[in-house]
Order: structure tokens, then C-alpha cells, then sequence
């Protein structure tokens, strides 16, 4: 009986999840416990060490994003103040293109003159209608306007259109005759 009931006990005891064990079984499980919790231990550590290396690598990443960040508003400023260096630049550069082409075209006038006279082979000297002592008649060609002739002849405009009568210094036409002022 003694036999039965200690099988009951053993069964029960394996059923309910229990076993009894003997002083030395316990000492085992007790060391096999504390081993588990140092091994948990190692192992949280461990995680708590990659979980500070993540963050230490976020925040860098995050000072990296910010640095691009301002690094290309700053390179946005930059491109933007130089274009606008470059456009005054341009702006500069016309105006001396400008400048240039009154200048050669002055220069021209002045050696054509000197080459074909001052009737530009078209005209002759005269006595002018305006009451100038002494003028140059000259033929309206196609595409002259009074300033280019006045350039050619180093007169003004004004002294041309007064020298003629003209009313509209804007409505000549090819073949008018113009008397120019000396």
C-alpha cells in the first residue's frame, strides 16, 4: 500500500507540473536557474548595447539630414546670388555692346566721309533752301533716316530739319533731296 500511495503521489505530483526532488536535484535546478538569469542578463545587456549604438547612429543621421538640409539652402542662396551677379554682369556687357556699336558706327561715318565726300557721291554742293549760306544737297536713299544722315554728314538733326522745312523730320522718302548744313 505504501507503494501505491507513493505511485499516487508521484503521478499527482507529475500531473500538477511539480516534481520532488531530492535535496540535490534542487541544487542542480537552482544552479540551472541562476545560469538562465545570467545568460538573460548577458543578452539584455547585449540588446541595451545595439539599442545605444541605434540611437547614437540615428542622432548622427538625423545631423546629417539636417546639415543637407541647410547645406542645400545654402547652396540655393549662393546659386541665387550669383546668378544675379551673372545677370548685371550681362546687363554691363550690353551696354558696353551698346556703346561699341555707336562707336564704330560713328567711326564709319566719319572715314566714309572722308572717302567719298561729304555728298556721299549722291549729292552736290549747293546753295540751300533755308537760307544757309552754304550746304550739301543730299538724295534720300532707302532706309536713310534724318539721324543716320545727319551722322554722316556731322550735323544735327535739329539743323537739318530746320535747313529744310520739314514738319515731320519722320516722313522723308527715298529720292527726297536734303539740303545739310556745313
Amino acid at each position: 500500500m505504501k507503494l501505491l500511495r507513493y505511485c499516487f503521489v508521484l503521478a499527482v505530483a507529475m500531473l500538477a507540473g511539480c516534481t520532488t526532488s531530492s535535496p540535490q536535484a534542487g541544487a542542480v535546478n537552482q544552479m540551472r536557474l541562476k545560469s538562465d538569469i545570467d545568460n538573460l542578463q548577458e543578452e539584455t545587456m547585449g540588446i541595451n548595447g545595439r539599442l545605444e549604438a541605434l540611437e547614437v547612429l540615428q542622432s548622427e543621421l538625423k545631423k546629417n539630414q539636417f546639415e543637407t538640409r541647410e547645406g542645400s539652402r545654402n547652396s540655393v542662396e549662393a546659386l541665387s546670388a550669383r546668378m544675379l551677379r551673372m545677370e548685371e554682369q550681362i546687363g554691363a556687357l550690353e551696354s558696353a555692346r551698346q556703346k561699341d556699336r555707336e562707336e564704330i558706327s560713328r567711326a564709319l561715318s566719319e572715314k566714309l566721309l572722308r572717302l567719298v565726300g561729304p555728298s556721299g557721291g549722291r549729292g552736290t554742293t549747293s546753295r540751300p533752301a533755308g537760307g544757309s549760306e552754304y550746304a550739301y544737297e543730299h538724295v534720300v536713299q532707302k532706309g536713310e533716316t534724318i539721324s543716320a544722315i545727319a551722322v554722316l554728314y556731322k550735323a544735327t538733326v535739329e539743323a537739318i530739319v530746320r535747313e529744310n522745312n520739314l514738319r515731320n523730320p519722320d516722313a522723308i522718302r527715298e529720292g527726297q533731296k536734303l539740303y545739310i548744313p556745313r
